[in-house]
């Protein structure tokens, strides 16, 4: 299959909060590399393969299993947990007919907000945020996401994530999402994450509210480290959340089949 690189890329600069990780210099472009300890044990993709009238739902370590739904007649969200398995991965790309620049962005895990446009599919590369435990720092995670018009495949480094209401609407056949297709699921996928953004906005704010107190009661020793470290969180939200704004705009404004009139 050829494919072409869109080049309406939509980016922004990677976090300072968080290492960068690279491949060695002068390797092949599209070379697989994942240069980190592994986050989980094995790798798990859980496969919700659906329609108006029924939805199969299980859980598999064999990328074979999915390989059928390339072609299905019905919708399927294949969501891999896991991005140690460059073997695996590589097997994904050749049945799905994934270009081997897009597995090497799924492996580098510090990827800017961004969509591109090949032949057969759309690659977007979202960040989905986390408030800290205990008053810590955000947490991030690149969700890469691929939209074909059969199939959606999305890839996480770590379990746990806030696509569970929208498994719960397919599961159960509430809303839309049954009667849609999978530009539709990506749409419900955005909106999840966008609406977590505004539970992490609360838990800063909530932050912010607790340095406000402390200051006004007589200042901590700890407080302007606080204040530094809420400013760089907020610089980084700002990172991650405003670039997303020109994504959904070039998905809006793209002339591609694989987004319908209705999703746009």
């Amino acid at each position: 299959m050829t494919s072409r690189r869109s080049k309406r890329a939509v980016k922004i600069r990677a976090p300072r909060l968080y290492k960068r990780h690279r491949a060695d210099p002068g390797q092949s472009p599209g070379t697989l590399v994942y240069d980190r300890e592994p986050r989980v044990d094995k790798v798990s993709i859980r496969v919700m393969d659906y329609g108006p009238e029924a939805c199969a739902v299980r859980t598999t370590n064999d990328v074979e299993d999915t390989f059928r739904l390339r072609d299905s007649e019905t919708v399927s969200w294949i969501d891999v947990e896991g991005l140690h398995d460059t073997e695996l991965l590589n097997r994904f790309g050749s049945h799905f007919g994934l270009h081997p620049l897009v597995l090497e962005d799924i492996l580098n895990t510090h990827q800017r907000p961004k969509i591109e446009e090949y032949d057969e599919y759309l690659y977007l590369v979202v960040r989905m945020l986390a408030p800290g435990t205990n008053g810590g720092e955000l947490h991030s995670e690149q969700v890469s996401i691929i939209l074909a018009p059969r199939f959606v495949i999305t890839f996480q480094e770590i379990p746990g994530d806030v696509f569970d209401p929208v498994r719960k609407r397919i599961d159960l056949g509430k809303g839309r999402v049954r009667r849609m297709g999978t530009d539709y699921l990506v749409y419900a996928l955005i909106d999840s994450i966008v609406d977590n953004y505004f539970l992490v906005l609360e838990k800063v704010a909530e932050r912010i509210e607790h340095v406000e107190l402390s200051i006004t009661a007589g200042s901590q020793p700890d407080d302007l480290a606080h204040v530094h470290q809420l400013r760089r969180e907020l610089v980084y939200m700002r990172r991650n959340v405003w670039p997303l704004r020109d994504v959904v705009s070039a998905l809006q404004r793209s002339e591609t089949e694989m987004v319908s009139d209705d999703v746009r």
